[in-house]
């Protein structure tokens, strides 16, 4: 049996700490309270098992950046114009971004849908987020992104296994039943 090393960076979830202290990050936090410190502290604990995204800290602020893509985004807010209080068939919130990653319209303005699959779950963030200062608007949306991403990831780990168990009941089936005179 050959084993390839088929390891690709970007589509491979990465382990580890999700608050990254970046270049120019203690001349950011020097100015910063020990209110919004200790928030940072916190969450970093909090995130300490993300493997889609992270909150850096530079010497400009906040970004929420991608682990998997060259994605990142700064400054949100949430996008008042789609209000799931109104209808109960919206799911899904928008925020209005800076875009501050690789590929793409840098430094400018980015909307991120997000579904948040339910009604209730929307309005919530819609109500909410408007409230929170911008170390929390910077956490919340991380946290938002991430449970967004790992959903997908078991979904898809999910389909895997399920077409594997389908794969080996099929050789289970030839293995039992199948005529071991014919060529498969």
């Amino acid at each position: 049996m050959q084993i390839n090393n088929n390891f690709n960076r970007f589509s491979a979830p990465q382990f580890g700490m999700a608050l990254k202290l970046n270049k120019g990050a203690e001349e950011y936090l020097q100015k910063q309270s020990m209110n919004t410190l200790e928030k940072l502290a916190q969450a970093g604990k909090d995130m300490a098992d993300f493997k889609f995204w992270n909150l850096e800290v530079n010497e400009k602020g906040l970004r929420v950046k991608s682990k998997r893509y060259a994605n990142a985004y700064i400054n949100p807010q949430i996008d008042r114009d789609r209000d799931p209080n109104l209808y109960k068939s919206f799911t899904d919130v928008t925020f209005n971004t800076v875009y501050d990653g690789i590929n793409g319209p840098t430094g400018q303005k980015y909307p991120l849908y997000l579904d948040l699959a339910s009604n209730e779950k929307a309005a919530k963030v819609y109500n909410e987020f408007p409230k929170l200062d911008y170390v929390d608007r910077n956490i919340e949306l991380t946290n938002l992104l991430e449970a967004r991403d790992a959903q997908k990831a078991a979904e898809e780990a999910a389909k895997k296994d399920a077409a594997q168990a389908k794969n080996n009941f099929i050789s289970d089936l030839f293995e039992k039943f199948g005529n071991k005179s014919a060529k498969i």
